[in-house]
């Protein structure tokens, strides 16, 4: 992906990243736990877990429904 021959070669920079990352989101253990219960419910699991199935399901069910519509317009 990088273009690197050694996967090792990435680890520890990109563990750098993700620690000073988690620095700045958390400052101690008790913001990550107030994080954790209430932003991360709202702002990724309603989303993810919600609001993207139920279109998906629309939009699957408009798909087979204009599907069956073609076929029957379709003369034998």
């Amino acid at each position: 992906m990088f273009n690197v021959q050694e996967i090792s070669k990435l680890v520890y920079p990109l563990g750098i990243v993700v620690l000073f990352l988690s620095m700045i989101i958390a400052n101690n253990f008790a913001a990550h736990i107030e994080e954790g219960l209430h932003i991360v419910p709202m702002a990724l699991h309603l989303p993810l877990q919600v609001i993207i199935p139920v279109l998906l399901l629309l939009i699957a069910a408009i798909n087979h429904r204009s599907r069956k519509n073609l076929e029957n317009d379709i003369p034998s």
